[in-house]
């Protein structure tokens, strides 16, 4: 199989256009959490959908790894913008 830009940036090749669709939106909605709690729900949903992938053999241990390193990355980027006032501000 040939390297695709997922793989090549490092993110797995889920099974489908609407598991990978699914996996970016959680990831979006992470990176755009509002509250701190909110990133962290948000991240644990992520934890969630990827052990029902990988409960359904739909991807293997290094596509999990990737999953788990890319939402951990996103939660990280979540919270070091809301704790440097990059937050959303109601006016």
């Amino acid at each position: 199989m040939s390297e695709t830009l997922i793989e090549q940036s490092g993110q797995p090749l889920l099974p489908n256009e609407r598991t990978q669709a699914a996996w970016f939106n959680l990831l979006s909605a992470i990176v755009g959490a509002r509250l701190p709690s909110d990133a962290h729900q948000r991240y644990h949903q992520a934890l969630g959908y990827r052990a029902a992938l990988q409960d359904a053999e739909l991807i293997d241990a290094a596509d999990a790894t990737l999953m788990d390193t890319t939402a951990r990355r996103a939660l990280n980027d979540a919270l070091q913008r809301l704790q440097t006032g990059g937050g959303w501000h109601m006016r």
